[in-house]
Protein backbone atom coordinates (compact mmCIF):
# COMPACT_ATOMS: atom_id res chain seq x y z
CA UNK A 1 0.00 0.00 0.00
CA UNK A 2 1.28 3.46 -0.90
CA UNK A 3 2.58 5.36 2.12
CA UNK A 4 0.37 8.32 1.15
CA UNK A 5 -2.76 6.33 1.93
CA UNK A 6 -1.50 4.75 5.16
CA UNK A 7 -0.70 8.00 6.99
CA UNK A 8 -3.81 9.12 8.87
CA UNK A 9 -3.62 11.53 11.80
CA UNK A 10 -4.90 10.12 15.07
CA UNK A 11 -8.57 10.71 15.80
CA UNK A 12 -8.26 10.27 19.57
CA UNK A 13 -8.14 14.00 20.35
CA UNK A 14 -11.23 14.58 18.21
CA UNK A 15 -13.11 11.93 20.16
CA UNK A 16 -11.99 13.43 23.47
CA UNK A 17 -13.49 16.78 22.46
CA UNK A 18 -16.58 15.09 21.07
CA UNK A 19 -17.21 13.53 24.48
CA UNK A 20 -17.59 16.98 26.03
CA UNK A 21 -19.96 18.03 23.25
CA UNK A 22 -22.11 14.95 23.82
CA UNK A 23 -22.51 15.87 27.47
CA UNK A 24 -23.60 19.42 26.56
CA UNK A 25 -26.06 18.32 23.89
CA UNK A 26 -29.78 18.57 24.62
CA UNK A 27 -32.44 17.41 22.14
CA UNK A 28 -34.76 20.09 20.79
CA UNK A 29 -37.62 20.46 23.29
CA UNK A 30 -40.41 19.90 20.77
CA UNK A 31 -39.17 16.34 20.19
CA UNK A 32 -40.07 15.42 23.77
CA UNK A 33 -37.07 13.10 23.70
CA UNK A 34 -35.20 11.91 26.78
CA UNK A 35 -31.59 12.56 25.79
CA UNK A 36 -29.94 10.60 28.60
CA UNK A 37 -30.22 7.10 27.05
CA UNK A 38 -28.88 8.50 23.78
CA UNK A 39 -25.98 10.21 25.54
CA UNK A 40 -25.12 6.95 27.30
CA UNK A 41 -24.98 5.13 23.93
CA UNK A 42 -22.95 7.93 22.37
CA UNK A 43 -20.44 8.05 25.23
CA UNK A 44 -19.98 4.27 25.08
CA UNK A 45 -19.42 4.32 21.30
CA UNK A 46 -17.12 7.32 21.61
CA UNK A 47 -14.96 5.51 24.14
CA UNK A 48 -14.22 3.01 21.35
CA UNK A 49 -13.78 5.77 18.73
CA UNK A 50 -16.58 4.28 16.63
CA UNK A 51 -16.26 5.57 13.10
CA UNK A 52 -20.04 6.08 12.65
CA UNK A 53 -19.75 9.03 15.05
CA UNK A 54 -17.59 10.98 12.59
CA UNK A 55 -20.56 11.58 10.35
CA UNK A 56 -22.65 14.57 9.27
CA UNK A 57 -25.65 13.02 11.07
CA UNK A 58 -23.90 14.14 14.27
CA UNK A 59 -23.77 17.80 13.21
CA UNK A 60 -26.35 18.97 15.76
CA UNK A 61 -23.75 18.03 18.39
CA UNK A 62 -20.65 19.29 16.56
CA UNK A 63 -21.88 22.32 14.60
CA UNK A 64 -23.22 25.49 16.20
CA UNK A 65 -23.40 27.50 12.99
CA UNK A 66 -27.03 26.66 12.22
CA UNK A 67 -30.32 26.98 14.10
CA UNK A 68 -31.24 24.08 16.34
CA UNK A 69 -34.18 22.13 14.93
CA UNK A 70 -36.21 18.95 15.50
CA UNK A 71 -34.89 17.62 12.18
CA UNK A 72 -31.22 17.89 13.14
CA UNK A 73 -31.71 16.36 16.59
CA UNK A 74 -33.98 13.62 15.27
CA UNK A 75 -31.20 12.61 12.89
CA UNK A 76 -28.74 12.39 15.80
CA UNK A 77 -31.19 10.17 17.67
CA UNK A 78 -32.03 7.93 14.70
CA UNK A 79 -28.41 7.53 13.60
CA UNK A 80 -27.41 6.63 17.16
CA UNK A 81 -30.21 4.11 17.66
CA UNK A 82 -29.49 2.54 14.26
CA UNK A 83 -25.80 2.06 15.04
CA UNK A 84 -25.67 1.27 18.78
CA UNK A 85 -27.83 -0.34 21.47
CA UNK A 86 -30.07 2.38 22.87
CA UNK A 87 -32.64 2.17 25.66
CA UNK A 88 -36.17 2.46 24.31
CA UNK A 89 -37.67 5.94 24.47
CA UNK A 90 -40.46 7.80 22.73
CA UNK A 91 -40.32 10.98 20.70
CA UNK A 92 -42.80 13.40 19.20
CA UNK A 93 -42.43 14.71 15.67
CA UNK A 94 -43.95 18.21 15.83
CA UNK A 95 -44.09 18.31 12.02
CA UNK A 96 -43.28 16.00 9.09
CA UNK A 97 -39.60 15.00 9.39
CA UNK A 98 -37.15 12.97 7.32
CA UNK A 99 -35.14 10.01 8.61
CA UNK A 100 -31.99 9.66 6.50
CA UNK A 101 -29.91 6.59 5.78
CA UNK A 102 -27.32 5.84 3.08
CA UNK A 103 -30.02 4.28 0.89
CA UNK A 104 -32.47 7.13 1.31
CA UNK A 105 -34.49 6.69 4.50
CA UNK A 106 -38.12 7.76 4.75
CA UNK A 107 -40.43 10.51 5.96
CA UNK A 108 -42.67 10.47 9.02
CA UNK A 109 -45.74 12.56 9.74
CA UNK A 110 -46.33 14.54 12.93
CA UNK A 111 -47.04 12.21 15.83
CA UNK A 112 -45.53 10.15 18.65
CA UNK A 113 -43.16 7.28 17.90
CA UNK A 114 -40.85 4.76 19.55
CA UNK A 115 -37.26 5.66 18.69
CA UNK A 116 -35.97 2.11 18.29
CA UNK A 117 -38.92 1.14 16.10
CA UNK A 118 -38.18 4.05 13.78
CA UNK A 119 -34.48 3.20 13.70
CA UNK A 120 -35.30 -0.45 12.97
CA UNK A 121 -37.05 0.60 9.76
CA UNK A 122 -33.92 2.27 8.40
CA UNK A 123 -32.07 0.13 5.83
CA UNK A 124 -28.45 0.42 6.96
CA UNK A 125 -26.53 -2.42 5.29
CA UNK A 126 -27.62 -2.21 1.65
CA UNK A 127 -25.56 0.72 0.35
CA UNK A 128 -22.74 -0.79 -1.75
CA UNK A 129 -20.36 2.19 -1.76
CA UNK A 130 -17.90 3.51 0.81
CA UNK A 131 -19.35 7.02 0.45
CA UNK A 132 -23.06 7.93 0.49
CA UNK A 133 -24.59 10.56 -1.81
CA UNK A 134 -27.10 12.88 -0.11
CA UNK A 135 -28.83 15.04 -2.71
CA UNK A 136 -31.34 16.52 -0.25
CA UNK A 137 -28.90 17.34 2.61
CA UNK A 138 -31.08 15.16 4.84
CA UNK A 139 -28.09 13.82 6.79
CA UNK A 140 -27.50 17.42 7.87
CA UNK A 141 -31.07 18.50 8.47
CA UNK A 142 -30.58 21.80 6.63
CA UNK A 143 -29.63 22.76 3.07
CA UNK A 144 -26.14 23.91 2.13
CA UNK A 145 -26.16 26.95 -0.19
CA UNK A 146 -26.06 26.13 -3.91
CA UNK A 147 -27.19 22.53 -3.43
CA UNK A 148 -30.19 20.85 -5.00
CA UNK A 149 -31.80 20.83 -1.55
CA UNK A 150 -32.30 24.59 -1.80
CA UNK A 151 -34.63 24.15 -4.77
CA UNK A 152 -37.94 22.31 -4.49
CA UNK A 153 -39.53 23.20 -7.84
CA UNK A 154 -37.16 21.81 -10.45
CA UNK A 155 -37.90 21.94 -14.14
CA UNK A 156 -37.77 18.79 -16.23
CA UNK A 157 -34.35 19.84 -17.53
CA UNK A 158 -33.08 20.42 -13.99
CA UNK A 159 -34.41 17.05 -12.86
CA UNK A 160 -32.59 15.43 -15.75
CA UNK A 161 -29.38 17.31 -14.93
CA UNK A 162 -29.54 16.29 -11.28
CA UNK A 163 -30.15 12.66 -12.17
CA UNK A 164 -27.33 12.72 -14.71
CA UNK A 165 -24.81 14.21 -12.27
CA UNK A 166 -25.75 11.89 -9.39
CA UNK A 167 -25.54 8.88 -11.72
CA UNK A 168 -22.16 10.15 -12.89
CA UNK A 169 -20.93 10.40 -9.30
CA UNK A 170 -22.03 6.83 -8.51
CA UNK A 171 -20.29 5.51 -11.61
CA UNK A 172 -17.15 7.38 -10.55
CA UNK A 173 -17.31 5.89 -7.03
CA UNK A 174 -17.64 2.39 -8.50
CA UNK A 175 -14.70 2.89 -10.86
CA UNK A 176 -12.57 4.53 -8.17
CA UNK A 177 -13.18 1.66 -5.73
CA UNK A 178 -11.95 -0.79 -8.38
CA UNK A 179 -9.02 1.22 -9.71
CA UNK A 180 -7.84 3.10 -6.58
CA UNK A 181 -8.92 0.98 -3.58
CA UNK A 182 -6.18 2.32 -1.27
CA UNK A 183 -7.03 5.91 -2.11
CA UNK A 184 -10.77 5.32 -1.65
CA UNK A 185 -10.11 3.63 1.70
CA UNK A 186 -8.13 6.69 2.81
CA UNK A 187 -10.92 8.99 1.56
CA UNK A 188 -13.75 7.07 3.22
CA UNK A 189 -11.89 7.04 6.53
CA UNK A 190 -12.97 10.68 6.89
CA UNK A 191 -15.50 11.29 4.10
CA UNK A 192 -18.79 9.50 4.65
CA UNK A 193 -21.28 11.64 2.71
CA UNK A 194 -20.96 13.46 -0.62
CA UNK A 195 -23.45 16.28 -1.17
CA UNK A 196 -23.89 17.38 -4.80
CA UNK A 197 -23.79 21.08 -5.55
CA UNK A 198 -26.27 22.43 -8.10
CA UNK A 199 -24.04 23.24 -11.02
CA UNK A 200 -24.87 26.11 -13.35
CA UNK A 201 -23.10 27.98 -16.11
CA UNK A 202 -19.94 28.39 -14.02
CA UNK A 203 -16.73 27.50 -15.78
CA UNK A 204 -15.01 26.45 -12.55
CA UNK A 205 -15.45 23.42 -10.30
CA UNK A 206 -16.43 23.94 -6.64
CA UNK A 207 -15.99 21.82 -3.54
CA UNK A 208 -15.89 22.29 0.22
CA UNK A 209 -15.80 20.75 3.68
CA UNK A 210 -16.08 21.95 7.29
CA UNK A 211 -14.11 21.07 10.41
CA UNK A 212 -17.25 21.10 12.56
CA UNK A 213 -19.32 18.87 10.25
CA UNK A 214 -17.37 15.59 10.28
CA UNK A 215 -17.58 13.25 7.34
CA UNK A 216 -19.11 15.70 4.84
CA UNK A 217 -17.84 16.86 1.46
CA UNK A 218 -19.87 18.89 -1.02
CA UNK A 219 -18.86 19.30 -4.65
CA UNK A 220 -19.94 19.87 -8.22
CA UNK A 221 -20.39 16.53 -9.95
CA UNK A 222 -20.52 17.47 -13.63
CA UNK A 223 -16.90 16.52 -14.39
CA UNK A 224 -15.21 13.31 -15.33
CA UNK A 225 -13.54 10.81 -13.01
CA UNK A 226 -10.27 12.73 -12.58
CA UNK A 227 -11.98 16.04 -11.83
CA UNK A 228 -14.52 14.65 -9.35
CA UNK A 229 -11.97 12.44 -7.60
CA UNK A 230 -9.50 15.33 -7.39
CA UNK A 231 -12.17 17.34 -5.53
CA UNK A 232 -12.98 14.44 -3.19
CA UNK A 233 -9.30 13.81 -2.44
CA UNK A 234 -8.73 17.56 -1.90
CA UNK A 235 -11.55 17.87 0.64
CA UNK A 236 -10.72 14.56 2.32
CA UNK A 237 -7.17 15.87 2.87
CA UNK A 238 -8.74 18.83 4.68
CA UNK A 239 -10.81 16.48 6.85
CA UNK A 240 -7.69 14.51 7.79
CA UNK A 241 -5.90 17.77 8.64
CA UNK A 242 -8.84 18.84 10.83
CA UNK A 243 -8.37 15.61 12.79
CA UNK A 244 -4.72 16.51 13.32
CA UNK A 245 -5.73 19.99 14.54
CA UNK A 246 -7.95 18.45 17.22
CA UNK A 247 -4.73 17.72 19.12
CA UNK A 248 -3.66 21.35 18.94
CA UNK A 249 -2.95 24.09 16.39
CA UNK A 250 -0.47 23.44 13.61
CA UNK A 251 0.13 27.18 13.16
CA UNK A 252 0.84 29.68 15.96
CA UNK A 253 -2.64 31.13 16.71
CA UNK A 254 -1.06 34.53 17.43
CA UNK A 255 0.49 34.80 13.98
CA UNK A 256 -1.50 37.12 11.72
CA UNK A 257 0.68 37.13 8.61
CA UNK A 258 -0.77 36.78 5.10
CA UNK A 259 0.93 34.91 2.30
CA UNK A 260 0.63 34.32 -1.45
CA UNK A 261 -1.59 31.32 -2.01
CA UNK A 262 -1.13 28.74 -4.77
CA UNK A 263 -4.91 28.24 -4.96
CA UNK A 264 -6.43 31.66 -4.23
CA UNK A 265 -5.84 35.08 -5.83
CA UNK A 266 -5.86 36.88 -2.48
CA UNK A 267 -3.24 36.52 0.31
CA UNK A 268 -4.14 33.85 2.85
CA UNK A 269 -3.29 33.11 6.50
CA UNK A 270 -0.46 30.63 7.00
CA UNK A 271 -2.98 27.95 7.97
CA UNK A 272 -4.58 28.37 4.55
CA UNK A 273 -1.23 27.73 2.90
CA UNK A 274 -0.80 24.61 5.01
CA UNK A 275 -4.27 23.39 4.02
CA UNK A 276 -3.40 23.96 0.36
CA UNK A 277 0.00 22.25 0.63
CA UNK A 278 -1.45 19.17 2.27
CA UNK A 279 -4.35 18.93 -0.20
CA UNK A 280 -2.13 19.40 -3.26
CA UNK A 281 0.31 16.78 -1.98
CA UNK A 282 -2.53 14.25 -1.92
CA UNK A 283 -3.85 15.36 -5.30
CA UNK A 284 -0.37 14.67 -6.71
CA UNK A 285 -0.37 11.26 -4.99
CA UNK A 286 -3.73 10.51 -6.59
CA UNK A 287 -2.47 11.59 -10.02
CA UNK A 288 0.53 9.27 -9.69
CA UNK A 289 -1.81 6.43 -8.74
CA UNK A 290 -4.08 7.23 -11.67
CA UNK A 291 -1.13 7.12 -14.04
CA UNK A 292 -0.27 3.61 -12.84
CA UNK A 293 -3.85 2.59 -13.65
CA UNK A 294 -3.64 3.91 -17.20
CA UNK A 295 -5.38 7.26 -16.75
CA UNK A 296 -2.31 9.35 -17.58
CA UNK A 297 -0.41 10.00 -20.74
CA UNK A 298 -2.57 12.71 -22.30
CA UNK A 299 -1.34 16.26 -22.79
CA UNK A 300 -4.15 17.48 -20.52
CA UNK A 301 -3.15 15.07 -17.75
CA UNK A 302 0.53 15.99 -18.01
CA UNK A 303 -0.30 19.71 -17.92
CA UNK A 304 -2.53 19.35 -14.86
CA UNK A 305 0.04 17.30 -12.94
CA UNK A 306 2.78 19.81 -13.82
CA UNK A 307 0.50 22.62 -12.67
CA UNK A 308 -0.15 20.87 -9.36
CA UNK A 309 3.54 20.19 -8.78
CA UNK A 310 4.27 23.89 -9.38
CA UNK A 311 1.60 24.91 -6.87
CA UNK A 312 2.92 22.32 -4.42
CA UNK A 313 6.40 23.83 -4.61
CA UNK A 314 5.02 27.35 -4.20
CA UNK A 315 3.21 26.37 -0.99
CA UNK A 316 6.24 24.49 0.31
CA UNK A 317 8.48 27.53 -0.19
CA UNK A 318 6.05 29.73 1.76
CA UNK A 319 5.85 27.22 4.60
CA UNK A 320 9.63 26.89 4.66
CA UNK A 321 10.13 30.66 4.86
CA UNK A 322 7.51 30.93 7.64
CA UNK A 323 8.53 27.75 9.48
CA UNK A 324 9.11 29.66 12.73
CA UNK A 325 5.35 30.35 12.87
CA UNK A 326 4.45 26.66 12.77
CA UNK A 327 4.01 24.81 16.04
CA UNK A 328 6.12 21.74 16.73
CA UNK A 329 3.18 19.59 15.62
CA UNK A 330 2.84 21.80 12.54
CA UNK A 331 6.49 21.33 11.55
CA UNK A 332 6.16 17.57 11.91
CA UNK A 333 2.97 17.66 9.85
CA UNK A 334 4.59 19.70 7.07
CA UNK A 335 7.62 17.42 6.94
CA UNK A 336 5.44 14.31 6.81
CA UNK A 337 3.35 15.86 4.03
CA UNK A 338 6.52 16.70 2.05
CA UNK A 339 7.61 13.06 2.22
CA UNK A 340 4.27 12.01 0.69
CA UNK A 341 4.34 14.75 -1.92
CA UNK A 342 7.62 13.61 -3.47
CA UNK A 343 7.69 9.86 -2.85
Amino acid sequence: MSDAWTWRPSKSAWHEKFSDKILRWQPEERLGLDGEPLKASLIEANAHEADWLRHPCMNSITYEGHDKSPQRDLQVAIWTAANAPTASTSLTAPEPLTLWSPVGGYRIEAGTYDLNELAGLLPMKEWPYDISVDVGCHSLGFPIPDTWAEHTDLSADEQAQMTREVTNSLEILVTAAKKFPECVNWVSDVTRVLIPLRSSERSYFRSGSQADVPGMVYADLFGGLMQVMEAIVHESAHLHLFMAEASGPLVDPQHQGRYASPLRPEPRPLRGILLAFHAIAYICAFYREAEKQGFGGSAEYDAELANMLTKLKEAQVVLGDARQFLTEDGRIFVDRTAEIAYQ
